[in-house]
């Protein structure tokens, strides 16, 4: 049997749909771009958070391969083109030479200071000429996958130097988020229809709405991405809760 799938969210409706979750319009980013590279299985699963933010952000902001490396064979040539000798690069992961996002975006605004004014050793006068939003975008880079694959990805893009030059490492702490973001809610293993190594690890959906919010200094786009997550799994949960009761009712 053939399901109706909604034209919008491409869930079967109208037990699925998600769409009284989402925003009436799709959220803009003014100050990234966001690159994100998904492992081949990970498309194939039902239960995975990337598409909430496909469905929170214009298509313009977003863009997604499909691969396991970094290179011209998964990325696009628009996107080989925009971190084409960019120094502007963040990639979202906790490897152990990673800083915080607050400490990467700092240093890459610190680049593209010294790049403006190379003979300018005044680095407040230079922070004062690119300050209101004249800073060029920075391109965030994601990893979706289990963590075991993310971690493979990641392994192997770094071994073969595959990940554009001078990016720059951040990851997101669990403990720092709750103290200096009490404005995101943050709830331990929030994306409960899949299992985390740990309840702080973040679902891939979460991960991005926390970054693109610090970047964007803009906590709509958290409040946004997140209040869709719940609804999804709130769908999910009621579907194989109601499921669950309606097979024992069958057992009696």
């Amino acid at each position: 049997m053939v399901r109706d799938l909604c034209n919008r969210c491409s869930l079967p409706t109208p037990k699925a749909c998600i769409c009284r979750g989402l925003p009436d319009e799709p959220l803009t980013l003014k100050k990234s771009n966001l690159i994100v590279l998904q492992h081949p299985h990970e498309g194939r699963r039902k239960n995975r958070s990337l598409p909430i933010v496909m469905h929170c952000l214009l298509d313009d902001d977003v863009y997604v391969a499909v691969g396991r490396r970094f290179d011209k064979r998964n990325m696009d040539e628009r996107v080989m083109e925009r971190i084409k000798n960019s120094n502007e690069c963040m990639l979202v992961y906790p490897a152990c030479d990673a800083v915080s996002v607050e400490e990467g975006l700092a240093e890459l605004r610190r680049r593209q200071r010294v790049k403006a004014w190379p003979q300018d050793n005044d680095e407040s006068s230079n922070k004062t000429k690119l300050e209101g939003g004249s800073y060029n975008r920075v391109n965030l880079i994601f990893i979706d996958a289990t963590w075991k694959h993310a971690k493979e990805i990641v392994d192997v893009n770094t071994s073969r130097n595959l990940w554009p030059e001078d990016t720059v490492k951040v990851k997101l702490d669990a403990s720092f988020i709750r103290e200096q973001y009490p404005a995101f809610n943050f709830l331990p293993n929030r994306f409960d229809i899949r299992t985390p190594p740990t309840p702080d690890h973040l679902s891939t959906a979460e991960c991005i709405a926390m970054v693109l919010s610090i970047v964007e200094e803009n906590v709509v786009i958290y409040d946004t991405i997140v209040r869709a997550l719940d609804y999804m799994v709130d769908q999910w949960n009621s579907f194989f809760n109601k499921n669950n009761a309606e097979q024992k009712a069958c057992e009696f």
